[in-house]
C-alpha cells in the first residue's frame, strides 16, 4: 500500500505542464508584504520565485487557501532548468492555468535572456523544494547565467509612431482587482508605449495605458475616478528607453480632447465649477462638447446628469472619493456623485 501511495505521489509531482512564461520582478524582498503569499512564505532564494495563474487554484478567492504558497516548481526551458518557489498569484484575465509569472533571474535561467518578456510552450512540474546544498548550487549556477546576460540596448526610434496621436494623461493608481482601463491588449513584439498605442489605435480605443513594464490596457474611458501616482518608473520590456507604468501604477495616454483632473467635493450653494450648462441625458463626452462650445477651460459632471463649466475653480478643490454614480447616457462612465463632481480639463 505504501509503495502504491509513493508511486502515485511521484506521478502527481512529475506530471508536466506546458505554458506561457512571463517575468515581473527581480527581487522578492521589496514585494514580500504585498504578494498573495505574504512574508510568511519566503522563497529559498529571494531572486527565484513564481506567481501561478489564478485559474490553477482550487480556491480562486485566496491563494493562502489553495495550498500553493511555498511550494516549488521545476521549470525546463531552452536555456536550462530552475526550481522556483510560489509566492504570488497572477491575475491576468487571458492567462491559462498552466501559465507562470517568473522573477527576472528565473526567466533568464530557462529562456536565456529577458527578450520580449514572453516565452511560450515552456514545460514545468511541481517538485519537492531543494535542500540547502542543492539550493546553493542552483543559486551559483543561475547567478552565473544572469551575470553573463547583458540586456540589449536599443537606440530610440526616430520615426513617427501611433503614440504621437495620443496625449499623455499622467501616471495614476491602478488595482489588479479593479482596473481603471478594463481591456488587456497583446501588442505584437512585446509591450512598449509605441506598440500599445498602435494596438489601441487599431481597435479604436481613445484611452490606453502601460503598466508593470509589460502590460497594455485600454478602454473607452476610466471605469472610476483614479488617483494620481508617482510609481511610474518601470522601463518597457520591448523598449527600455520608454516608461511603462510601475507596480499598481499606470501611464495613461488619450486621444480625447480633455484630461481627468480629479473627483472633488462640491456644494450646491457654492459650486466648485461655477456654471451649470447641461442636465438630463449625460455622458462625459457630451459635457465636454457643451463646455468647449462655450469656451470653458474646465468642465465637470455630477449627480449622474449634471454638467458644469468654468475657466477656473471657485475655490481650492478638496479631493472626494464619492464619484460613483453612472452617467445617465453611458452606464460605463462615472458622472460624479452626491456633492461630488468629476472634473476634467479641456486641452
Amino acid at each position: 500500500m505504501l509503495l502504491i501511495l509513493a508511486c502515485t505521489l511521484f506521478a502527481t509531482l512529475a506530471t508536466a505542464e506546458s505554458g506561457r512564461m512571463t517575468w515581473y520582478e527581480p527581487d522578492w524582498n521589496p514585494i514580500k508584504n504585498i504578494v498573495a503569499c505574504l512574508s510568511g512564505y519566503p522563497p529559498a532564494n529571494p531572486r527565484l520565485f513564481a506567481a501561478v495563474s489564478v485559474y490553477s487554484l482550487s480556491d480562486r478567492t485566496a491563494a493562502l487557501n489553495s495550498g500553493v504558497c511555498g511550494r516549488c516548481i521545476n521549470i525546463q526551458g531552452p536555456a536550462g532548468s530552475v526550481v522556483v518557489t510560489v509566492v504570488d498569484v497572477m491575475m491576468r484575465d487571458n492567462a491559462f492555468y498552466q501559465d507562470l509569472d517568473l522573477s527576472n533571474d528565473a526567466f533568464i535561467a530557462v529562456v536565456g535572456d529577458l527578450g520580449k518578456g514572453i516565452a511560450d510552450n515552456v514545460n514545468w512540474w511541481w517538485t519537492t523544494c531543494p535542500g540547502k546544498e542543492e539550493q546553493k548550487a542552483q543559486t551559483n549556477q543561475v547567478a552565473q547565467v544572469a551575470q553573463n546576460y547583458v540586456q540589449p540596448v536599443e537606440a530610440p526610434k526616430a520615426e513617427a509612431s501611433a503614440a504621437a496621436n495620443y496625449r499623455q494623461a499622467g501616471c495614476i493608481e491602478d488595482s489588479r482587482w479593479n482596473r481603471v482601463l478594463p481591456d488587456l491588449l497583446w501588442p505584437e513584439g512585446g509591450v512598449s508605449v509605441d506598440s500599445c498605442a498602435q494596438k489601441a489605435a487599431s481597435l479604436g480605443y481613445p484611452y490606453f495605458g502601460v503598466e508593470y513594464g509589460s502590460e497594455c490596457w485600454a478602454g473607452w474611458g476610466y471605469k472610476y475616478a483614479p488617483a494620481p501616482s508617482t510609481g511610474c518608473n518601470y522601463p518597457c520590456k520591448a523598449n527600455q528607453w520608454q516608461t511603462c507604468g510601475g507596480w499598481s501604477a499606470l501611464n495613461v495616454y488619450t486621444t480625447a480632447s480633455y484630461n481627468f483632473a480629479g473627483c472633488f467635493k462640491d456644494d450646491s450653494n457654492n459650486r466648485l465649477v461655477k456654471t451649470q450648462i447641461g442636465k438630463g441625458w449625460m455622458t462625459v463626452e457630451h459635457c465636454a462638447k457643451l463646455a468647449s462650445d462655450q469656451g470653458f477651460k474646465y468642465f465637470g459632471v455630477e449627480y449622474a446628469e449634471e454638467c458644469f463649466g468654468a475657466n477656473e475653480y471657485s475655490y481650492y478643490p478638496e479631493v472626494s472619493g464619492s464619484c460613483w454614480m453612472e452617467c445617465t447616457g453611458n452606464k460605463g462612465q462615472k458622472c460624479g456623485g452626491p456633492h461630488a463632481i468629476s472634473v476634467y480639463q479641456l486641452w
